[in-house]
């Protein structure tokens, strides 16, 4: 099975949001929110192409093909990664209401963090 690689501002767009959640809801809502992000992990693990490809190269600057992922249950989170023949590379996890252009205000950082929700 191939491993998920977080970069640096995936994982802090998770913790961000799932903190977020928590305000909201509580431990429950914020606990469905994780849920839903390692359901959305595990389905893209066994079929990594059935991300959406509408995004891809729009963005300089983001690697390629660029895929993404609606969260069941959250639809306006979408996961954005890229699939290679090892891993999973997840790129960010993003509001559908926030501006595309933002998506690269950070340096991008290689793929180096573990799974952060395991």
């Amino acid at each position: 099975m191939k491993l998920v690689q977080w970069r640096p501002m995936a994982v802090q767009d998770l913790r961000a949001a799932a903190e977020w959640y928590a305000q909201q809801g509580g431990l429950a809502l914020e606990l469905r929110f994780l849920g839903a992000v390692e359901a959305a992990i595990g389905m893209l693990l066994s079929h990594p192409a059935s991300g959406s490809l509408r995004h891809n190269g729009l963005i300089p600057g983001l690697p390629a093909p660029l895929r993404f992922h609606r969260l069941p249950g959250f639809g306006r989170h979408l996961l954005y990664y890229c699939d290679s023949t090892n891993h999973l590379d997840v790129i960010r996890l993003w509001h559908a209401s926030r501006d595309l252009d933002t998506l690269t205000d950070t340096p991008d950082a290689p793929p180096s963090a573990p799974d952060p929700i395991e």
